[in-house]
């Protein structure tokens, strides 16, 4: 099996240590899943969710304001990779990048340029007073931002993961080209022997931290696939048959 290629790149530049962070997003890690994009400095996140109205929405802090926006596009304008920028709709900057990767790497540097001009346009010179510009202590120990409103995340939600998204992307790749190849086994009886609908496999995916679980709704077998794990993603590209137990 060859890695689609259906893939964009997203990217936003955090309001605690000033990097821009970016990931690339592919098509099959948005199946029923929250992706978080973490900046490095643990400090701030942006979440890029499928919604069921085909649209995606991104959520992604903001450094000129030190809000949090979220914007909604269609999955064709997604996936495009033509470059698409959002801009902070209380100052008219841009906080959101999304496009091929050369694209959004250009843009964030565009982005550094026009951030560095403004602060030395207000007397500040260098990237490293970003924390004084925006009101934040580098050494300070706290928590990514979150809105006021937000609920913590309760344990055990298999909606957020935090896999590498190349991994995570090759093992979804992989779930679905064998379920489309009919090379996925369970319990129920083979579908040529089904009588009808309510004996054939119905199956789904759960996402975790560090693996997705591919169960059948009707007799209960399921696999775990590991997505933190490049051997295991290679060797599951190449595998031509899964077969769930319980």
């Amino acid at each position: 099996m060859i890695l689609n290629s259906n893939d964009t790149c997203i990217a936003y530049r955090c309001p605690c240590c000033g990097s821009g962070v970016k990931s690339v997003v592919g098509i099959f890690s948005l199946s029923g899943a929250v992706k978080r994009l973490k900046c490095p400095c643990g400090h701030s996140s942006a979440d890029v969710e499928s919604g069921r109205d085909g649209k995606i929405r991104i959520k992604v802090p903001c450094m000129f304001c030190h809000g949090e926006h979220t914007f909604t596009v269609s999955k064709q304008v997604f996936f495009d990779r033509r470059i698409v920028s959002f801009a902070c709709p209380n100052t008219g900057m841009d906080v959101l990048f999304v496009g091929g990767l050369e694209e959004v790497e250009k843009a964030l540097d565009e982005n550094e340029n026009e951030i560095v001009r403004i602060l030395k346009e207000s007397g500040i010179d260098g990237y490293e007073s970003f924390a004084s510009v925006f009101g934040i202590d580098p050494d300070e120990d706290f928590e990514p931002y979150r809105p006021d409103n937000e609920e913590d995340e309760q344990d055990g939600d298999d909606r957020r993961h935090d896999a590498d998204p190349v991994l995570f992307d090759a093992v979804m790749f992989g779930i679905k080209s064998l379920l489309e190849e009919g090379q996925v086994e369970c319990l129920c009886p083979p579908i040529e022997e089904c009588a009808s609908e309510d004996e054939m496999p119905d199956y789904d995916i759960a996402v975790s931290d560090d693996h997705v679980k591919l169960f059948c709704r009707r007799c209960g077998a399921s696999v775990d696939l590991p997505t933190d794990d490049p051997s295991f993603a290679r060797r599951f590209l190449e595998a031509d048959h899964l077969k769930l137990t319980r």
